[in-house]
């Protein structure tokens, strides 16, 4: 897009940290009196007008962004989210440097292109004249002398670290892959759908973006900035009271996806041998397990199951882990449609509530269903969405002190893909709340995770696109999560996991989530070219800020690693479980921690011992 500079109401839009004041307000000055019109706050902002809204009508409606950078500017949340949106709207920005450093974490990636003006020596008072000449040569669409003295920002070189913070080399790889990608193969952003083919009767409403179903790809997700091979293991574990520890996943066995079972009674030093949820060795396929424990120890397994070309929602238990019950399907529906991908939680008294994606009406919605008797006999599923556009993606639950059902999904209804929740009341599922709409720059919200908490307090986490780079139009994603103590009346705002824009991605975060005396305990994945991929641990015993995170397990070249969870033990033990994929190949690694969460063991891989 070319933009007629003289079209704009000002000039002008200056970034500064509030710090910074007396440099901001010479500069205006130095501006207003050659007549270039300038915004800068809080000056322009009207009384009783919401900041956000402010902030993104005066850099709409501003020719050209000046950015005072300082180490003030560097650390100001305000400053990063006006730099976004200047880039998103394909504003100039001119940064003046008044110290002698270096942008960090996603500044450097935003400004390391761009040429600054520096004006620390010998103070930035001498380098004024030299800014508004500059700028009068950009409005007139001229090129001054003192324009081409502009230089870029020197690059340090970057050290790399077990710990965080990595974010500077995550955001200077992340540039380098948006080049690789458009140069070779181009970035993939589809919006969100999931990669089943063939298989469903249903006929979607041209509008939507409902996915094909195959009987070899079941539950894999293609999301935006996301994309997960058509058959992955998306391991599960759980520990139980007694300190037992229990996995599972799906895996290829003679040429089909099959769940697997383990357990380990040595806090994960050996393990048992896996149990197949198919043990007759019948020509079907299964994906997508989800896995829970009746509170007397009993293993609840539920998974995708496809048997005659559509997928269904099937169920086993097990007293011991050695033998499971004969499984039986879940979903009512018996026409050709497909239900995929379900999410497992059990009450106190034993109660099961399953969810799921289902494609009966046309598009993708989210449906449930209640067992009273540890899985014996479920009651008819109810929908739990109350959208008839769009599509209803990735639930998960969770169960109140009260038996309560609690669902999240993401939903692109509304145009844009969001984070919705809702509770079960006398057997109908409430109207969807919409979970992180404080956020500023909100282009897309995928894949949550949820965990209840003392109080019945509900934690979802769950990606974050922040802003869409505009030069390779890629989305470029945050881990955040948000808080309910009210029984999920209302959201806390979302908060950043992790520190600064350390996991800036172009791929959508996969994160686990479990909640446990207090804390939170979240793992997720990254990629970088420079460092691979990546699976990170962040604890935080408030409930806002978190610890620095730590690297639990980092693959090189094209590996990359998926679909991560975690689980707290009796004596605060940590476990955790993901799957790595080499080309079409996966595995499934498991790693501790008994330190609460300073130091993780090796990942040790499970999966391909049946």
């Amino acid at each position: 897009m070319t933009e007629n500079l003289s079209d704009n109401k000002y000039d002008v839009f200056l970034s500064y940290s509030s710090q910074d004041k007396s440099i901001a307000d010479t500069i205006i000055a130095s501006f207003e009196q050659v007549n270039i019109r300038c915004w800068y706050a809080p000056r322009d902002i009207q009384p009783g007008m919401d900041w956000a809204k402010a902030i993104i009508y005066g850099i709409q409606n501003s020719s050209t962004m000046v950015l005072i950078f300082s180490s003030h500017a560097d650390h100001s949340q305000h400053v990063l989210d006006e730099v976004n949106f200047a880039i998103s709207e394909e504003k100039p920005i001119i940064p003046f440097r008044v110290e002698n450093l270096e942008p960090s974490g996603a500044l450097r990636l935003h400004l390391s292109s761009r040429h600054w003006l520096d004006a620390y020596v010998p103070s930035w008072q001498t380098h004024v004249d030299r800014l508004v000449k500059i700028i009068t040569a950009i409005l007139k669409g001229g090129t001054s002398p003192e324009e081409e003295t502009l230089v870029p920002p020197q690059r340090k070189p970057a050290i790399r670290k077990r710990r965080l913070p990595v974010g500077v080399q995550v955001l200077a790889a992340m540039f380098g892959l948006f080049v690789l990608a458009a140069v070779g193969t181009g970035i993939y952003l589809a919006v969100t759908k999931l990669s089943h083919r063939a298989a469903s009767s249903a006929t979607p409403p041209p509008s939507s973006s409902l996915p094909e179903i195959s009987e070899n790809s079941p539950g894999s997700v293609v999301a935006a900035g996301l994309e997960i091979s058509e058959n992955s293991p998306h391991p599960v574990i759980a520990t139980g009271l007694d300190g037992k520890i229990h996995l599972t996943w799906a895996e290829p066995v003679s040429g089909k996806w099959v769940v697997q079972y383990i357990s380990s009674i040595d806090s994960g030093f050996t393990f048992s041998q896996p149990v197949s949820m198919n043990p007759g060795g019948d020509p079907i396929a299964q994906q997508h397990p989800a896995m829970v424990l009746h509170p007397g120890g009993a293993v609840q397994i539920a998974w995708e199951e496809n048997q005659n070309g559509n997928w269904d929602i099937y169920y086993a238990s097990s007293n011991n882990g050695t033998k499971f019950s004969q499984a039986v399907q879940v979903n009512g529906d018996s026409a050709s449609s497909n239900q995929i991908q379900p999410a497992m939680a059990i009450g106190s008294n034993g109660a099961i509530f399953l969810a799921w994606q289902d494609d009966r009406n046309g598009n993708w919605d989210i449906y449930a269903a209640r067992s009273g008797a540890a899985g014996s006999a479920f009651e008819p599923e109810i929908k739990v969405n109350d959208e008839t556009s769009g599509q209803q993606v990735t639930p998960v639950i969770g169960i109140d002190s009260q038996g309560g059902a609690h669902v999240a999904w993401a939903s692109d209804s509304s145009g844009t893909w969001a984070i919705y929740s809702t509770r079960l009341e006398r057997k109908v599922f409430r109207h969807g709340l919409v979970v992180g709409s404080g956020l500023m720059f909100d282009l897309s919200n995928q894949l949550p995770s949820l965990a209840m908490g003392s109080g019945d307090s509900i934690s979802i986490a769950w990606a974050n696109a922040y802003i869409r780079e505009p030069k390779y139009n890629a989305l470029l994603y945050l881990p955040v999560y948000a808080v309910s103590s009210d029984a999920g009346e209302t959201f806390s705002d979302p908060r950043q996991v992790g520190e600064g824009y350390s996991h800036v991605s172009t791929r959508a975060p996969e994160t686990g989530l479990a909640v446990g005396e207090g804390s939170i305990h979240v793992v997720l994945t990254t990629y970088s070219p420079r460092d691979g991929s990546l699976v990170w641990y962040y604890r935080s015993d408030s409930g806002g800020t978190f610890r620095a995170g730590v690297m639990v397990a980092q693959a090189a070249g094209g590996d990359a690693m998926h679909t991560p969870q975690v689980a707290v033990d009796g004596n605060g033990h940590i476990h955790i479980v993901w799957a790595h994929q080499r080309g079409n190949e996966w595995d499934v690694y498991y790693s501790r921690s008994t330190d609460g969460g300073a130091n993780f063991s090796d990942g040790v891989k499970v999966s391909g011992r049946q």
